[in-house]
């Protein structure tokens, strides 16, 4: 399963190389059945075909980039140690 959003979040957000290496073909191209998901409707289909599937299986779930990547407000001068 490849959650892809396009970006590395946890260093600001900066782009992947996923709009340029297209991991789909590299599964495909060794025997993978590969399926690509943009909604949660078509993730519900696409998790009903995989049960029944005998070859390996690629699940590239595209999602949205996060609008807080979690990373802390404080300031580093806030910041007490112990």
């Amino acid at each position: 399963v490849i959650f892809d959003n396009n970006s590395h979040e946890s260093t600001g957000n900066q782009p992947t190389n996923s709009k340029i290496i297209h991991i789909e073909k590299i599964a495909s191209s060794s025997n993978y059945k590969v399926f690509t998901v943009n909604n949660k409707k078509d993730l519900e289909n696409i998790l009903k075909k995989i049960k029944s599937k005998k070859e390996p299986v690629l699940l590239k779930i595209k999602i949205s980039v996060m609008q807080d990547n979690g990373k802390t407000t404080i300031r580093k001068e806030k910041i007490s140690y112990i």
